[in-house]
C-alpha cells in the first residue's frame, strides 16, 4: 500500500533542517558518520566545492546545507 504524503510548509530553515535530519536518518545514515551539515567537512569536499561561495569573489568554498560522504560520488544537499 502506498504511503500518503503530508505537505507541509516549513516557515523556518531551522525546521526543514530538522526534517532533512530526520529523513536522513530514518535511510539509516548516521549523522558525524554518514552525512554532516553545512560546514563540517572533510578536506577533499572542501577542496572540491573550492570557489563555489555565493560571495562575490569566491574566495571560499561552498557550504552545503547537507552533504553525504559515505558513497563514491559525493551527494551534496542545498535547501532552498
Amino acid at each position: 500500500m502506498a504511503k500518503a504524503h503530508i505537505h507541509v510548509r516549513f516557515k523556518l530553515e531551522s525546521d526543514v533542517n530538522d526534517y532533512v535530519k530526520a529523513k536522513l536518518t530514518a535511510l539509516g545514515l548516521k549523522k558525524l558518520i554518514d552525512f554532516n551539515e553545512e560546514s563540517g567537512m572533510s578536506d577533499y569536499m572542501k577542496e572540491a566545492l573550492k570557489g563555489s561561495a555565493k560571495t562575490k569573489d569566491k574566495t571560499s568554498f561552498g557550504k552545503p546545507d547537507f552533504h553525504i560522504e559515505k558513497y563514491s560520488i559525493p551527494i551534496i544537499l542545498r535547501i532552498s
